[in-house]
């Protein structure tokens, strides 16, 4: 089904009446195939995208509408990249730009003083282990959020996946500064910014809710709209 779905993609599909243009799974010769809907004249007929390798309605002739099994309604790639959904809006990219730079920033700051950055976050948390552990996923929830807000070039599970650890990343900060202030109030020294500075506990509440705000107008902007009017065309 090239160049319409990359190999080994991961479909999901709904049961609805299928539209000209639809990719759909069916019965078709004796098996499940993913076809896409191009006629329907005294049936359906479907065509692989990829036509040259393709054995489709061509040679097996059209099928009846009880014989499609499903529309799909998005599917995940795996391992083939894409480019990302283009923007019109230009705020978006500022948006995300100022995102991936204040992340990098502070991954860069708890890296160059990492011991002192884990020392800082055990004081927190009471727990040595326990913020081993939290270090580790912030440190690579960071790093692999950047991909998605760059904007590179990512399959689009890869894609999905560097939003949610933007999230997650969010999220982790959110939990250690708010435990943080229940335990031991606003202390002098979040860690947030590793051994190169000092923020306590509100100022880096504040930094974390803006990064929070920024990562969520960017995602929205870069990729929640389009994947929205997709699935808004998809139901129509």
């Amino acid at each position: 089904m090239l160049p319409g779905l990359p190999p080994g993609a991961l479909i999901f599909v709904r049961a609805t009446s299928p539209q000209v243009g639809d990719i759909v799974i069916a019965r078709l010769g004796g098996r499940e195939v993913v076809k896409r809907l191009t006629k329907i004249e005294g049936g359906y007929y479907l065509v692989g995208d990829n036509r040259a390798e393709s054995t489709d309605s061509r040679e097996l002739g059209a099928i009846q509408k009880d014989a499609i099994l499903g529309v799909m309604a998005f599917h995940l790639s795996f391992a083939h990249r894409s480019s990302p959904p283009a923007v019109t809006d230009r705020r978006g990219l500022i948006v995300a730009v100022a995102a991936a730079g204040l992340l990098a920033l502070l991954l860069v700051a708890q890296l160059v003083t990492f011991e002192e950055f884990v020392s800082r976050l055990e004081s927190l948390i009471g727990d040595s282990t326990g913020a081993q552990f939290v270090v580790a996923l912030i440190v690579i929830s960071e790093l692999f959020a950047l991909p998605f807000l760059l904007r590179m070039q990512l399959s689009q599970l890869a894609r999905a996946t560097s939003l949610i650890l933007g999230y997650i990343a969010v999220g982790l900060w959110l939990c250690v500064i708010v435990k943080g202030l229940i335990s031991v109030g606003n202390a002098p020294d979040s860690g947030l910014v590793g051994g190169i500075g000092h923020l306590s506990l509100a100022e880096a509440l504040v930094l974390i809710i803006a990064l929070y705000g920024l990562l969520g107008i960017s995602s929205y902007i870069l990729h929640g709209r389009a994947a929205l009017q997709a699935l808004s065309h998809k139901l129509r």
